[in-house]
C-alpha cells in the first residue's frame, strides 16, 4: 500500500502540472495569462538565485544579470533603427548568445564572489544594480538610452509568436526544462557539495570540494539563469526599458525564495514567484472588496502594489516563523501528513529534502 502510494504521487504530481500548463491558456484570458507568463520568467531568475544561496552567497544583484540578458537579446536579435544598433540575428541564437553573455558577466565577477559571502557579497552585487542602470541609460546606441528600445516578436522557424497563448507554451516550455535541470543538478553529487558550502567552507573543504571554484561555478550558473530570466521578460513585454532592471526587482526575487523556500529550490522557487507576480493583480483586479485599496489613482487610499508590499512582509515574517523552510516545505508536510493518515501509520520514516542535514543548515 505504501508503495502504491509513493508511487501514484510521483506519478500525479507530474502528470498534473503538465495537465495545468496545457489547460491554462484555455482557461484565462490574456491579461492574466500574461501575468502567469511573467511568474514563471520571474521564477527562472529565482531558481538561479535558490541555486546560488545553496551555496551561502546571498547576492542582491540579479536585476544586474537579467539586464543583461535582456539587453543583449534586443541587440542581437533586433535590426537596426534610426537612434539604435542590432544584428537582427535569429531569436534562438540571440537568446543562446544572450544567456552566455550573463554567465560571461557572472564569470567575471565569481572571483570577487568566490572570496565574499554573506552581507559584504549581498553589498557588492548590489553595487551591479546600479552600475547597470547607469550603463542602461548612458549606452543609448545599445540600450536605447531612458526610452529603453522596441522587440519585434519572437519567431521560431515559420512562426511568429505574437500572441499570449504562444508565448506562454513557449515560456513553459523553456521553464520545464531548465527547471528539470536544477532539479537534477541539486539531486547528485553537485547539489550535496553545494549545500555542503552552506554549512561552512571548512566543513566542505574536509569532505574535499573545491570551495572557490563550487561557489563560482554556481555564480555563473545563477547568472545564467538570471540572464534567460531577462531576455524572456524582454521578448514577453515586447521592450526592454532600464526602469524594469532595478533594486526592488533584486528584493523581489529574493522574497520569492524566502516565501517559497530555499530548501526545495525549483518548487520553493516557482511558488514564491508566482505569489508575488500575482497578487498584486489580485489586488487590483478586487480593489473593490476592500475599502482602504484605491481600485484607481484617482481614489483615496493605497495603491494595489503597496497593500501587496505590505501583504509581502506579513507573510515573510509569519512564514518565517511557522516555518521557515518556506510554503513549499508547508505543503510538503502537509502532503506527508495526508499520506500517513491514509497509510494508518503514527510516523513517517522517510527523511523530507528540507529536513536532510545538510539541508537543514540550508534552510
Amino acid at each position: 500500500m505504501r508503495d502504491q502510494l509513493r508511487l501514484s504521487s510521483s506519478t500525479v504530481v507530474p502528470a498534473a502540472v503538465v495537465l495545468i500548463l496545457v489547460l491554462l491558456p484555455f482557461v484565462l484570458d490574456d491579461g492574466w495569462l500574461t501575468v502567469s507568463t511573467l511568474a514563471l520568467v520571474l521564477g527562472i531568475a529565482a531558481i538561479g538565485l535558490s541555486l546560488l544561496y545553496s551555496t551561502g552567497q546571498l547576492s542582491l544583484g540579479h536585476a544586474f544579470f537579467m539586464a543583461i540578458g535582456g539587453y543583449s537579446y534586443g541587440f542581437l536579435a533586433a535590426p537596426s533603427g534610426e537612434d539604435v544598433l542590432g544584428l537582427g540575428l535569429p531569436a534562438p541564437v540571440a537568446l543562446v548568445i544572450a544567456v552566455a553573455t550573463a554567465g560571461f558577466c557572472g564569470l567575471l565577477f565569481s572571483p570577487i564572489g568566490s572570496r565574499l559571502g554573506g552581507l559584504p557579497l549581498a553589498v557588492a552585487t548590489l553595487g551591479l544594480v546600479f552600475l547597470g542602470h547607469h550603463i542602461a541609460l548612458n549606452a543609448g546606441p545599445v540600450t536605447g538610452g531612458a526610452r529603453g528600445r522596441l522587440l519585434e516578436p519572437i519567431g521560431l522557424g515559420g512562426l511568429v509568436l505574437d500572441d499570449s497563448r504562444s508565448l506562454w507554451w513557449l515560456v513553459a516550455a523553456v521553464t520545464a526544462v531548465v527547471a528539470l535541470l536544477a532539479h537534477r543538478l541539486m539531486s547528485g553529487r553537485v547539489g550535496l557539495s553545494l549545500r555542503a558550502l552552506h554549512g561552512g567552507e571548512l566543513f566542505a573543504g574536509t569532505m574535499g570540494i573545491d570551495v572557490r571554484r563550487r561557489k563560482a561555478g554556481a555564480f555563473v550558473v545563477s547568472s545564467m539563469y538570471a540572464g534567460l530570466s531577462g531576455a524572456l521578460f524582454s521578448v514577453v513585454s515586447g521592450a526592454v526599458v532600464p526602469e524594469t532592471f532595478d533594486l526592488t526587482l533584486s528584493l523581489n526575487i529574493l522574497i520569492m525564495i524566502v516565501l517559497g523556500g530555499t530548501g526545495l529550490v525549483v518548487v520553493g522557487s516557482l511558488v514564491g514567484a508566482v505569489l508575488i507576480t500575482v497578487l498584486p493583480e489580485l489586488l487590483r483586479e478586487y480593489a473593490g472588496l476592500f475599502p482602504f485599496i484605491a481600485p484607481d489613482a484617482l481614489s483615496e487610499g493605497i495603491s494595489p502594489s503597496s497593500a501587496a508590499q505590505f501583504v509581502y512582509g506579513v507573510a515573510v515574517i509569519a512564514i518565517l516563523i511557522a516555518e521557515p523552510g518556506g510554503l513549499a516545505v508547508l505543503a510538503q508536510r502537509a502532503g506527508r501528513s495526508v499520506r500517513r493518515r491514509l497509510r494508518g501509520d503514527e510516523h513517517d520514516t522517510v527523511v523530507p529534502i528540507a529536513d536532510h542535514p545538510l539541508e537543514r543548515n540550508h534552510t
